[in-house]
């Protein structure tokens, strides 16, 4: 493990592995979608389970990465599946548009900082203002990814009935974009909700 005050990678790199992290984390949650689902409200169920089981995991792995370290990203991956875990039981049986995009997203990023907390003698001491920090982390990753997300869906939804087969292709059209988007915002502002500094780019 790098030393606990050397600065982790550039914010550059930092939004590039978020990015990575959240395009990747949209494919493969779209294709764990069962085929036998066929309603817009099933799948969009499924797809919010879906993603936050794999998206906090490929965030552990991507901010282990950013960290140059293999213990923290084991670390931050193990935590990251724990709370995908939980927030897939949070979602319940049905799709609530609001908790699932923004409220549980906002607080499982609050844990997500609580729980990842890297300066040992500060752990305690540092664990209200690094929840709140998540809470912000989270919060605006779950907003980005909505309003990124719905700026086509919900205009073409409204104005006209779109079958189930045009819907999923949407998604798959629109979901990587705004799930890339939002995770190049997370990850620079999770660093920020743990306490890490980021390398000063070198000059030219």
């Amino acid at each position: 493990m790098p030393d606990e005050m050397q600065p982790i990678a550039s914010r550059r790199l930092a939004w590039a592995a978020g990015s990575v992290a959240g395009g990747v984390s949209f494919v493969i949650a779209k294709m764990l979608i069962p085929a036998s689902v066929s309603d817009i409200s099933r799948h969009d169920l499924h797809l919010a389970k879906n993603i936050g089981f794999v998206f906090p995991a490929m965030l552990g792995l991507a901010l282990g990465w950013v960290e140059r370290s293999l213990l923290r990203m084991l670390l931050a991956m193990t935590t990251g599946s724990a709370l995908g875990a939980i927030y897939a039981q949070l979602c319940g049986d049905r799709f609530e548009y609001v908790s699932a995009m923004l409220g549980f997203p906002c607080v499982i990023g609050g844990v997500y900082a609580l729980l990842l907390g890297r300066d040992r003698r500060s752990w305690l001491g540092e664990a209200p203002w690094r929840f709140l920090k998540g809470l912000v982390a989270g919060f605006v990753c779950g907003f980005v990814y909505t309003i990124s997300l719905n700026v086509v869906v919900i205009p073409i939804l409204f104005t006209s009935s779109v079958p189930y087969e045009n819907y999923s292709k949407l998604m798959w059209l629109m979901g990587p974009l705004a799930l890339t988007l939002a995770g190049g915002v997370f990850l620079p502002l999770f660093c920020w909700s743990l306490g890490l500094q980021f390398a000063k780019p070198k000059p030219n």
